[in-house]
């Protein structure tokens, strides 16, 4: 119920923008069930360099939106990092925020190894930012979501 206080308290271009985070987070969670990976890549990749041309205005801040990303990433049944990310990257391309996304591998676990994805701007990492983040090795980003 707190949680629901919370939402109502958000300006209305927030609340606009958490609901599509929500749905963009749960329509990415199904095409990575549904479409090979680079395939997503590509598309994702080209959707953001088309938004970054022309720009929706937002007086809320990058790290902000981020954040809502996140919180609706929470809500959304078996989401996963690279899902978070994937819809960040276009989300955020789409109010004018050219973003970086990253991918990942720890072999130092037990299980054998583990991935994870991150989005940042600028150098600052604005989703899937985790305590044992060090631990990863990046891998080369997929270079069709990083073509200029």
């Amino acid at each position: 119920m707190r949680d629901l206080f919370k939402f109502f308290r958000l300006s209305y271009q927030e609340k606009l923008f958490f609901i599509k985070a929500f749905y963009t987070i749960g329509y990415f969670r199904l095409l990575l069930r549904k479409r090979e990976l680079q395939a997503l890549f590509t598309s994702v990749s080209s959707r953001s360099r088309k938004l970054l041309k022309h720009p929706e205005s937002s007086t809320i801040p990058p790290a902000r939106l981020a954040r809502l990303i996140h919180i609706a990433n929470g809500l959304v049944p078996l989401s996963t990092c690279l899902a978070q990310c994937l819809a960040g990257k276009q989300l955020l391309a789409e109010k004018g925020y050219k973003t970086t996304l990253h991918i990942g591998v720890n072999n130092q676990i037990q299980s054998g190894f583990e991935a994870h994805a991150w989005l940042s701007m600028n150098g600052n990492i604005l989703l899937g930012d985790i305590s044992n983040l060090h631990q990863y090795h990046e891998l080369s980003s997929p270079s069709s979501l990083d073509e200029p």
